[in-house]
């Protein structure tokens, strides 16, 4: 799992931010989520069958499940592909 950009996300600048990772094995089951500092989901994407050894990019809006903008803070990444699991911090700028 790869640095989001771009970090901090500031949505009055940028549409989205790009959440990036690769994968050591092909996956046909890969999800990223995003969950607020206290745990709670904020965004999930379940994604396509996917190539290993390959960058691969998928935007976030800064929005919830509900379609609402989130809030300034930090915010958790957790990628899970095939048995595996990565983390990472994002942070949220609103100006």
């Amino acid at each position: 799992l790869k640095p989001n950009y771009p970090n901090p996300f500031r949505p009055s600048r940028h549409k989205t931010t790009q959440l990036v990772f690769d994968l050591a094995v092909p996956s046909t089951q890969t999800r990223l989520s995003i969950f607020s500092a206290n745990g709670d989901l904020v965004w999930r994407a379940d994604l396509a069958p996917l190539a290993a050894r390959a960058d691969h990019a998928v935007p976030w809006d800064g929005r919830n499940l509900a379609g609402n903008p989130v809030a300034s803070g930090i915010y958790h990444l957790l990628l899970e592909a095939e048995g595996t699991a990565a983390k990472r911090t994002i942070a949220v700028v609103r100006d």
